[in-house]
């Protein structure tokens, strides 16, 4: 019997236009690189299978998942909503189905608390951009891990990204849409 691979789920949270979805695109575009494939509720320019529905996440397996605006699709308000069921029972099973789960919002708050508690980190990133063109050209990362008994710990070292190439990888202006069941 072959083990499973270990597995993460992350939170990416951080101010309007700070660089969550560059960092996710990255961290994508970085697994894409080493076979691994990547499922995506928004569209990226290089391979990928897009989700356009929680149909589309229910089939998710041995890769990274990367929810854009996860809180869209899965916000605190609608706790009780069939699609937060559904989403909290597919985070749950995502180990098992070897994936990386990578969650990008503006804040805790607005995702559902089961989601919450089933994240293992948060990961904060910093633009750094040209002082001339305002382009961005690297992402410093803050990494805050979770323990077993919830509290986060920031870590004192951070994570550098060179994002010169990434940022044609992906539209920032794409609007996106809730994860619904087709079924609704």
């Amino acid at each position: 019997m072959t083990g499973r691979k270990q597995t993460a789920k992350y939170a990416i949270i951080g101010e309007y236009s700070e660089g969550k979805t560059l960092l996710m695109t990255a961290i994508g575009y970085r697994d894409y690189l080493r076979g691994i494939p990547v499922f995506s509720n928004y569209h990226l320019e290089y391979p990928h299978t897009h989700i356009s529905s929680m149909d589309d996440l229910e089939t998710v397996s041995d890769g990274t998942v990367l929810l854009d605006e996860a809180w869209y699709s899965f916000d605190s308000r609608s706790f009780s909503s069939k699609t937060n069921k559904g989403g909290s029972y597919l985070l749950s099973k995502l180990s098992k189905r070897n994936c990386d789960l990578y969650l990008n919002m503006q804040s805790m708050d607005l995702i559902d608390n089961r989601f919450r508690d089933r994240l293992q980190a948060i990961l904060i990133p910093q633009k750094f951009v040209h002082p001339s063109s305002n382009v961005p050209f690297a992402l410093e990362v803050s990494i805050m891990q979770k323990d077993k008994w919830g509290s986060y710990t920031i870590i004192p070292s951070k994570l550098y990204f060179d994002v010169s190439e990434i940022l044609s990888l992906y539209d920032t202006s794409e609007e996106l849409n809730p994860l619904t069941y087709t079924a609704d």
